[in-house]
Order: structure tokens, then sequence, then C-alpha cells
């Protein structure tokens, strides 16, 4: 009997590298968009295969993970959101900063807006997301789905954006696509985007740009990108300028976070970048700096006269 045990086994690892990935891709590779909010789902695919040995752990994790497409559901259901972020932090923490990091490639993104709830929560949840995609090493994301249900209608035909309230408006479809404009649209080099759904065609035709763009820092300072013909400099010129134009906004919300006389001016800052009006950050920008430096002055006239 030990005799035929030993005729019987097979050692795997004596296969060519070719034959092993062909073997690793029929274990661990699905056609079927794999849910992120199931762990024991995403385990399923592996089995016991990579607990094996740390060879064949190695050698299967970037197929499992860059193989096969995780989706994301983001929603702006407001009383949901913490259950959303849950979810998309079990994923980060499973898929970004696991033995993983470096091969996650694939995302499915279903973005679900309803006209019964604030704006707020989906913009809160998309910006967190992309922080964290955009700590991937290169090449990053290379396979971007995106698909909206957007089936808030907007009241106003046109909105009157000097009489805009940021605190009482609930938000719209335009808003919410210009959110996954500003805030999708930080993601660069992506190969191959697919834009499903109620979003217009020329809105996902800004968005593809962007995705597509590829970006240096040197670009982001002002040098014109390289590009192949005149229509493609153009396009990458005009997504650099947006994503830079959201570095921007950034940047000034980290300096005046917490300072609640500039809240208002800083929201309004904010719906400026989303519609990428940057002669209208500009002014918010300048309204608050000098907000601030009038309040210093006061709180200085104060000490003196305490004097």
């Amino acid at each position: 009997m030990a005799t035929d045990a030993v005729q019987l086994s097979f050692k795997f690892l004596s296969l060519p590298g070719e034959l092993r990935n062909k073997i690793y891709r029929l274990v661990l590779r699905r056609k079927a968009v794999i849910g992120t909010s199931s762990v024991v789902e995403r385990f399923k695919l592996s089995g016991q295969l990579l607990r094996t040995c740390r060879q064949i752990h190695d050698e299967g994790l970037s197929i499992l993970y860059s193989e096969n497409t995780f989706e994301i559901d983001i929603f702006n259901t407001e009383g949901l959101y913490g259950q959303t972020i849950y979810w998309l932090d079990a994923l980060i923490r499973d898929l970004l900063y696991g033995d993983s990091t470096n091969h996650v490639r694939r995302l499915r993104i279903q973005v679900r807006y309803t006209e019964d709830h604030m704006l707020e929560p989906l913009r809160k949840t998309v910006r967190w997301l992309v922080r964290h995609l955009q700590e991937l090493p290169s090449p990053g994301i290379e396979f971007l789905q995106l698909e909206c249900k957007l089936d808030c209608e907007n009241e106003n035909e046109e909105i009157d954006w000097e009489d805009y309230d940021y605190e009482d408006f609930d938000g719209n479809k335009e808003e919410c696509i210009g959110v996954l404009q500003t805030w999708l649209g930080r993601l660069r080099n992506v190969k191959e985007v697919i834009i499903e759904g109620d979003m217009p065609d020329e809105d996902a035709n800004i968005l593809q740009e962007r995705l597509h763009t590829r970006t240096t820092r040197s670009e982001q300072m002002g040098e014109q990108p390289l590009a192949d013909g005149e229509g493609k400099e153009e396009k990458e010129t005009r997504a650099t300028r947006a994503l830079a134009l959201t570095d921007l906004y950034e940047a000034l919300e980290r300096h005046v976070c917490g300072i609640r006389f500039c809240e208002y001016d800083v929201n309004r800052a904010l719906l400026a970048v989303e519609r990428d009006d940057a002669d209208a950050f500009k002014a918010y920008r300048t309204a608050i700096i000098q907000r601030i430096r009038q309040r210093g002055e006061e709180l200085m006239n104060d000490e003196v006269l305490q004097d």
C-alpha cells in the first residue's frame, strides 16, 4: 500500500511555471464579478490552494487579485453610510493593505443615487475610496467599470449658482455627476474604462478622458503633457488642469479644516471644483484668505486694547 501511495503522489511544483499558471487560473479566476461585501465568497475562490505553501501562495496571489474583478456598491442613503464605509473598510484592509497590495487591478463600481437623501454621503464615500486607490503602487487600477443609477430628478432646469445655498440644497443628478467626474477622475492611467447607466454620453466622455490620462507631478505643475496628436494633447491638458484644481481644493481644505467662519466659502469652493469652474474656486479661496487675515487683525487689535 505504501508503494502505491508513493506512485500516486504528484509533485505540483515540478510542473513548468506556464502549466502551474493555467491551473491557478482554472481554480482562482472566475468570469462573474466578485461582491466585495462578501469576504466568505472571496475566499471560496482560493480554497486551501494558496495555503499549501509559501511558493504556491506567492505564485497564485497575483492571479487571484489581478485577474478577478471586484465590485463596490456606493450609495447615498444617509442611514446606510456607516454600513457602506464598513464594507469598504473591509475591502481596503483585505485587498489593499495585505499581501495583495501589488496585485489589485480590476474594479467594478456601482453608484446608486436617490433623490430621497443627501448627496454628501456619496461624495464622502467616493473621495475616501479614491484616496486609498491612489496609494496602490504602479500601475494601479487598469480596468474600471462604472455603473450609474442616478434616479434623482433636478427640479430646477438651471441652477442659479450665485444664490446657491450649500446647506439647504439636497443635490441633484447634475451635481452627482460632477462628484463622480471630479473625484473618480483623480485616478489616472486606467487602460480600460466602461461607463454604463444614467450618465449622459458627454459627461461619460469627460470622465473617461480623465481616467485614461497619464499625469505626472511635473505636468500638474504646468508643463505640457506629451501626446501623439493635437486632439489628445488638448484632452490631456484639460484633464491635468482638473486634477490640479482638486489638488488645490484639498490643500485649502486641509489648512482651514475646523475654522467655522470659513465653512460656507469652503463648501462653495468645493462645488466650484466639482463644476470645473477654476475662476469661481479662486474667488472663494481669495475670500477665505481675506476672512482669515481679517480675523487675525481683529484678534491682534483686541490684544492691543487689552494691554
